[in-house]
């Protein structure tokens, strides 16, 4: 009460609806009050709860991109571009709120069902908000499974005169959050190209044994980009080839991408770890970003900061 603003012409009390910044009852702010388990946290509210929400949020190791987006969504002040949009585009069942598109819409759950880290879901939740855009201003369907982009990298080392390779992927979604991360020991043939898809294949192994989506993989490596997108390659790495393909077909992934070493500086960081392994195929793999070696993380924020920089300038 004391927070209300009097005017200095002491007008008769009338009725305002708090849940919408107009002062007007509409039923998608109904909704989302409803919604909303602690009450709508949107203009006019002061509780101490909704304090705790903002202060929590704003302390984040994410980007901070990401950390206004999930404010602007809690606001309901994600842009629109004023297009009315009645029912929900991506499941077409309910009305189209903030709240609904991007937590109780049956895509959205789909996307966030085993994320229960609030980092994870603050990373998450662009990449459902653009794919509602891309089905409303593009008529661009996306499968709810292929939100996350995979890169790796393999580094080539000698212990006791023998050639080893240190195999790493990371898993990313499109907002940049570490999904899963892994690094492996094991010896090296003759072609860096094959200890590459050496490296490859066992990365998409653990991501089917995590049940890790993986929307495209990403390589450094272009002979390997080739071969990967032919699916028809005759020579010694052939069995490897088709592995790393049929691995690919049961994650869903749409096919592989080349990309430079300088963009790839993450999965490198992770691939350096592989010489601290003390015997042959031993492993290490990582489920969250919060249990990365500061190793990584430091890189990872190397690549925030660049990243923020270059969306700044």
């Amino acid at each position: 009460m004391l927070s209300i603003l009097l005017s200095f012409r002491r007008l008769n009390d009338y009725q305002i609806w708090f849940s919408n910044k107009y002062g007007e009852y509409t039923v998608k702010s109904g909704y989302w009050m409803l919604s909303f388990p602690m009450g709508n946290p949107g203009v006019g509210s002061s509780s101490s709860g909704i304090q705790g929400i903002w202060k929590k949020l704003w302390t984040l190791g994410v980007l901070r991109k990401l950390i206004l987006f999930a404010w602007r969504l809690f606001k309901e002040a994600l842009i629109q571009r004023r297009i009315n949009v009645e029912l929900c585009a991506l499941c077409g069942v309910e009305l189209e709120i903030l709240f609904h598109c991007l937590g109780a819409c049956q895509f959205a759950r789909a996307v966030l069902f085993d994320k229960e880290n609030v980092e994870e879901v603050v990373g998450i939740l662009p990449v459902v908000w653009n794919a509602r855009n891309a089905l409303i201003f593009k008529q661009q369907n996306m499968d709810p499974t292929m939100v996350v982009e995979m890169g790796m990298d393999a580094a080539i080392f000698k212990v006791n005169g023998m050639k080893m390779v240190s195999a790493c992927f990371m898993v990313e979604s499109e907002a940049g959050t570490v999904q899963l991360a892994g690094v492996k020991k094991f010896r090296c043939g003759s072609l860096v190209v094959e200890a590459k898809l050496n490296a490859l294949a066992w990365s998409l192994y653990v991501c089917c044994q995590e049940n890790s989506a993986v929307k495209e993989v990403e390589l450094d490596k272009s002979v390997a980009v080739g071969w990967l997108r032919e699916k028809n390659y005759k020579g010694g790495a052939r069995n490897i080839v088709e592995d790393c393909c049929l691995l690919m077909e049961q994650l869903r992934c749409i096919g592989a991408s080349h990309c430079t070493r300088e963009s790839n500086r993450s999965a490198h960081s992770v691939a350096q770890l592989g010489r601290k392994l003390q015997h042959e195929n031993d492993q290490l793999i990582w489920t969250s970003l919060e249990a990365l070696p500061e190793q990584i993380l430091s890189v990872l924020r190397q690549d925030w900061i660049g990243l923020q920089e270059a969306e700044d300038g």
